[in-house]
């Protein structure tokens, strides 16, 4: 129960297969890539730092979202433990960390059938989020996955959430309309924007008072406080 795609609406909606899992299916929407890039954009120009930053605060959201699917399957809790390890060397600017192909090929193998569970959605898109950092793909290409792959799981499990509620597919345009208030994807959309406050605010304790590199921890606590606050983007 899910989407119910018009005839003739193939530009403004494309399905498709994710990351190669069974059931791994989302929903592209033209106005996530636009945002995507424009928050990306606006986080690289106050420094690599803040970027990396960035991305170990959604890593980190989605990581504990998906705990529950972990918890069932011990042996592929012991991969993305490695793994999420291996990325926040890497975004902490670690001198030992390497690009681990091995590493990705193993998550890349990961082959769990989907149980229908958010939890499920987010364990595969956390992999997705930090195959890109573990493989050693450059700061730009690691945050424009996390922030796109994290709003498209967010629109996609709330839509679902929207189906179920009425017992029946729901069109992107009325899954779109519904979102412009919903509370749920407000958090979601606020949670991103969140990233780039905590990047100013950085800049300013820094100048104030001399703090040091910004941390994932300042960045998640930033977020919490904000995320009740009304979005400026994403519900046109």
């Amino acid at each position: 129960m899910g989407f119910q795609q018009p005839a003739g609406s193939v530009s403004g909606l494309c399905v498709i297969r994710q990351w190669k899992y069974r059931g791994g299916i989302l929903l592209r929407m033209g106005d996530i890539p636009k945002i995507t890039q424009e928050k990306s954009r606006e986080i690289l120009e106050r420094s690599q730092v803040d970027a990396w930053a960035a991305c170990a605060a959604i890593w980190s959201r989605v990581y504990v979202l998906s705990g529950s699917c972990w918890e069932r399957r011990p042996v592929f809790r012991e991969l993305i433990s490695r793994s999420y390890s291996v990325a926040i060397q890497r975004a902490t600017g670690s001198s030992t960390f390497l690009p681990d192909a091995s590493l990705v090929k193993d998550m890349e193998g990961f082959d769990v059938e989907d149980d229908g569970s958010a939890a499920w959605n987010y364990m595969i898109d956390v992999m997705e989020m930090i195959s890109a950092a573990i493989g050693g793909k450059d700061v730009d290409t690691c945050l424009k996955t996390a922030i796109r792959v994290y709003l498209e799981v967010s629109f996609n499990l709330r839509a679902r959430d929207f189906a179920l509620e009425q017992g029946s597919p729901i069109s992107y345009a009325d899954a779109k309309a519904r979102m412009a208030s919903d509370p749920v994807w407000i958090r979601s959309v606020n949670f991103v924007n969140s990233l780039l406050y905590s990047a100013v605010h950085q800049r300013s304790q820094e100048a104030d008072c001399g703090v040091g590199r910004l941390c994932c921890i300042a960045t998640l606590r930033d977020s919490f406080c904000r995320s009740r606050q009304p979005a400026r983007w994403g519900s046109d």
